[in-house]
């Protein structure tokens, strides 16, 4: 019990340098700012204020996301999901693409359950329609979206549409392989030669998750905060507005941040609401759609458990299909 106290406390500690790191840094700004050029105090004044705005209005959905994935990821039995699962091919991917509802976790928790459930019974398939549909179609993802676009709910209907008929198509497409232990990594596939659970406490294992998970995904929220403020405040307009008018280049560009910020689902819509006045709603809708689907860090914890060449597969699927919802959401408005 002392050691999770421990470990609660560095995490709280460790929350409070970052925030008192700030405001020195934006003390300092203000304070010296007869040293800088002129415009750059305002510029960086700026930068600073999106950039914070954008952490806060993300935090309590990622602390909500983050717990409600150890819970699930500690104390829900895989074995009960296993029992009720039905035996048709079709039937079975399109209810494990609305698992996320019952288990609110945010991709990054979502792949060692995935895996767990592999252990216990899943298909390669079936884990990767779960893995593609959880992060979007669940409970917290759904709020932040809706918080975040209350005032035009058509992306969030075209993004939990896309997800689902994505996840279902790609499930069930891979379903056909006739060997799905070829889907998986030599290391994953080993494991099932040497099975074994956890042997520490669950309360334990609960505050290490947490501990883990908020790390991960906080780091991932502030670098993508820093990034959209950054495009907003330093990119020249004519750039951002010569790439954001052309309906196939603000997709692809947006894609393209999807990807390199990895950004966590349950706080990405307020990324995306900070260029939602630049970019039109299907490069968001695609943003928002291919990003919890496959980014940088999705793909390197992949590895641990499918080949490359499912996950090279796999990455062109989901990026052609994700352009597509964005280009019909854009024909459709």
């Amino acid at each position: 019990m002392k050691g999770s106290i421990t470990k609660l406390q560095e995490l709280l500690t460790s929350t409070r340098l970052i925030l008192i790191t700030v405001v020195i840094v934006f003390f300092v700004l203000v304070n010296f700012s007869s040293a800088l050029p002129a415009g750059t105090v305002d510029s960086l004044h700026r930068f600073f204020t999106l950039g914070l705005s954008i952490i806060v209005a993300a935090l309590p959905f990622l602390l909500l996301g983050v717990v409600l994935s150890a819970l699930v990821s500690v104390f829900i039995d895989e074995q009960v999901l296993l029992k009720y699962l039905p035996r048709n091919r079709w039937l079975s991917h399109i209810l494990i693409s609305l698992l996320g509802m019952l288990l609110p976790v945010c991709e990054c928790g979502n792949i060692p359950l995935a895996r767990r459930l592999m252990l216990k019974g899943f298909s390669a398939s079936q884990a990767l329609t779960f893995l593609l549909a959880a992060p979007i179609i669940n409970v917290v993802t759904i709020w932040s979206t809706w918080e975040a676009f209350r005032g035009d709910p058509i992306v969030l209907i075209a993004r939990i549409a896309g997800a689902f008929i994505i996840a279902n198509f790609i499930g069930i497409l891979f379903s056909y392989h006739p060997n799905q232990s070829e889907l998986l990594s030599q290391g994953f596939q080993a494991m099932f030669r040497s099975r074994h659970t956890p042997s520490l406490p669950k309360y334990k294992l609960f505050l290490n998750t947490v501990q883990q998970e908020f790390w991960l995904v906080f780091r991932m929220l502030v670098l993508g905060a820093a990034i959209a403020a950054a495009i907003r405040v330093f990119v020249p307009d004519q750039v951002i507005v010569g790439l954001a008018n052309n309906p196939i280049t603000s997709i692809l560009v947006m894609m393209l941040l999807g990807l390199v910020i990895s950004i966590c689902s349950s706080v990405d819509a307020f990324f995306a609401l900070s260029l939602a006045s630049i970019f039109n709603l299907g490069a968001i809708t695609s943003f928002l759609v291919f990003g919890p689907m496959i980014d940088l860090k999705i793909l390197s914890m992949l590895k641990a458990s499918f080949s490359g060449k499912t996950l090279a597969m796999l990455t062109m699927l989901v990026a052609l299909m994700a352009f597509i919802t964005g280009l019909i959401v854009n024909i459709g408005i």
